[in-house]
């Protein structure tokens, strides 16, 4: 039986189009909470519905049924993290224990990385990787390892740049397939990682995180084990600023006008 390395981007289950991606970054409460009410009305309509983590299949109620043909008696726990960077880290720990034929991510984002080939070399020679590029790491650790990234029906496949692939040998153990593609199979999970991503994940989608890692609980017999910051809090959301805040911004600037912003379209991949 096939072993794997199971990991899952929060982010997955929750579209996002190209007009609302205002910058994102993994430092402090600027990209994890404030922007977020400031999004929940753009151009005047209301997101929170298009974000929904059931709107697209495979839906946050249902994505453990992908794995039912999936045997979890190797692992240990279901590691959850606020951020993919410590992936990295705890993957590389696992390895002690062996190496699996594949490593599977479900993501909105490759996570191969998005810089210059260059520095994503150099990254590797430094044992660093960081959200968006642990992935090329492990990769060139593990020269057996392979790699599928399975991405949401909503994702563009060429939505994002690729220079790993001037990499041949970690190209060559890379499969991208859309969530449409993916195929249950029997596997051996040798170990679990979420990544929350609150700057890709809506506060208001909170509570549906909270009933996802109860779920892969039940379903996998595993306990929660987090990582760093607590992420198992819910965001609170102040409902009467948003609706406040969504009114004042749709009077006042429309959608064309903010995509006209430099600083609204000049993109920080994950």
């Amino acid at each position: 039986m096939k072993t794997i390395w199971l990991t899952v981007d929060w982010d997955f289950f929750q579209e996002e189009r190209v007009e609302w991606d205002w910058s994102h970054a993994e430092r402090g409460k600027m990209y994890s909470e404030l922007v977020w009410p400031t999004r929940a009305f753009f151009g005047g309509e209301d997101i929170r519905p298009i974000t929904h983590p059931n709107r697209h299949a495979p839906g946050y109620a249902d994505f453990w049924k992908l794995l039912e043909r999936a045997d979890f008696n190797a692992a240990q726990e279901i590691a959850v993290a606020g951020s993919h960077a410590m992936a990295w880290p705890y993957f590389h720990r696992l390895s002690g224990d062996g190496v699996p034929d594949e490593l599977w991510n479900f993501d909105a984002h490759h996570d191969l990385g998005y810089t210059r080939l260059q520095t994503l070399r150099s990254w590797v020679k430094e044992e660093k990787a960081e959200a968006g590029s642990w992935g090329f790491a492990l990769l060139k650790k593990f020269r057996a390892l392979r790699y599928r990234h399975i991405r949401p029906r909503w994702r563009d496949l060429n939505a994002e740049p690729t220079p790993w692939i001037g990499e041949a040998s970690v190209a060559k153990r890379v499969t991208r397939i859309s969530a449409s593609e993916f195929v249950a199979e029997p596997v051996r999970v040798t170990g679990i990682f979420i990544a929350k991503s609150e700057a890709w994940s809506p506060p208001w989608n909170d509570g549906y995180f909270t009933e996802f890692l109860e779920a892969g609980a039940e379903a996998t017999g595993l306990p929660l084990a987090v990582y760093g910051d607590d992420v198992t809090h819910e965001r609170l959301v102040d409902e009467g600023a948003v609706q406040a805040l969504g009114r004042f911004i749709a009077g006042q600037v429309s959608a064309h006008e903010w995509l006209k912003r430099s600083e609204f379209t000049d993109k920080e991949k994950p």
